[in-house]
């Protein structure tokens, strides 16, 4: 009777991990798990969606399939091959309000995350035993609120230069945000956002969508007076 119970008990934990993945000898390491909630507030797991570029630069998206992203999360166990995954950037939306994996077990290199949403605690952070290979941008605006919060990673926390916004007069309107120095340009935009109705027709220098932002040669010019460069999303109905 032992022997039986000890093989179903071990058969139902190799069921458990060989359910976190469709096939998990090809579990693709360039991709990430999202988290967001359907209008019921009831948690939805979307797998393997997060893919980055060749540059190891991530876009977590705002919406997927009209739901907003709010979680980062990962389902499974962490491999060798999963440490040694390799990111230079990590873009998070301002829809994101809680991370679920610890980060920093996927990279080896220094590393840059953006976070666009209001202060909230990144303890998945705080335990990262190479604090010295991590930076953490967060809107300008709130910096002082995410230092404060913040206390174990505060010399990891720098205030963004670049605000994306939707410019729809919500809550928190940033979309993304970014950091460059002056006279750089801006190497990596952020996917197109999104309006039921509406067309996405490019980012401003101004809300009034009068002068259009030119990624090829238009630089970082920010000074004492106007730290911040903010770019608008202009939309036009379909």
């Amino acid at each position: 009777m032992k022997k039986v119970f000890v093989f179903l008990y071990l058969l139902f934990l190799l069921c458990c991990i060989t359910s976190c993945f469709e096939n998990p000898n090809e579990f693709n390491t360039d991709k990430y798990e999202c988290y967001i909630h359907d209008t019921d507030k009831k948690e939805i797991s979307i797998g393997n969606i997060l893919e980055r570029n060749e540059e190891g630069v991530i876009f977590v998206p705002y919406t997927i399939n009209d739901y907003k992203v709010t979680k980062l999360g990962f389902h499974g166990y962490i491999t060798e091959e999963m440490k040694n995954y390799w990111i230079n950037r990590i873009y998070f939306p301002s829809s994101i309000y809680e991370i679920r994996s610890p980060i920093y077990l996927f990279s080896e290199n220094k590393y840059t995350i953006f976070f666009s949403s209001k202060p909230f605690k990144l303890s998945n952070l705080s335990n990262n035993p190479t604090q010295e290979k991590l930076e953490v941008y967060v809107p300008y605006e709130y910096y002082e609120d995410y230092i404060a919060i913040n206390d174990p990673i505060r010399n990891c926390i720098r205030p963004a230069n670049v605000n994306y916004y939707y410019n729809l007069n919500l809550e928190n309107d940033i979309y993304y945000v970014d950091y460059y120095e002056n006279n750089s340009l801006i190497e990596y935009m952020p996917p197109n956002p999104e309006k039921d109705g509406y067309t996405f027709d490019g980012w401003y220098k101004e809300a009034e969508c009068i002068n259009q932002w030119d990624f090829d040669n238009d630089y970082i010019n920010n000074t004492e007076e106007n730290p911040i460069t903010n770019l608008y999303a202009k939309w036009s109905t379909l």
